[in-house]
């Protein structure tokens, strides 16, 4: 969900009902971070069944679109800057294969959308 402040709460809005085609419904927007890309906002998210990293982004109407998807297990506190200009998100990702009394499986994703 999205909403706006100027002084009172805007409407609110339905970024993404977690409806995935050929699928239940997946659990949508934990370690949400908003950042504005050409005066709109943006939302990177996590899908909570899969651990991808999503995209949503409003044009007239809110677009969602995968970020990071496949084995390793993303989006643990997602952060977002554009204080250079251009978005960099920054996460935590697991490999799910790797032994963590070993090399440990936690590493730092730092991506520019």
């Amino acid at each position: 969900m999205y909403t706006t402040w100027n002084g009172a709460a805007g409407t609110p809005e339905l970024v993404d009902d977690g409806r995935r085609a050929g699928d239940r419904a997946h659990p949508v927007g934990a370690a949400a971070s908003i950042y504005i890309v050409n005066g709109g906002p943006v939302i990177a998210y996590q899908d909570g069944l899969t651990a991808d990293v999503d995209l949503a982004q409003k044009g007239g109407m809110w677009t969602t679109s995968p970020l990071a998807s496949g084995p390793l297990l993303d989006g643990f506190s997602i952060a977002s800057t554009t204080a250079h200009g251009a978005p960099v998100l920054a996460w935590l990702s697991i490999d799910p294969a790797l032994d963590p009394a070993s090399s440990g499986p936690h590493g730092l994703v730092v991506k520019a959308p």
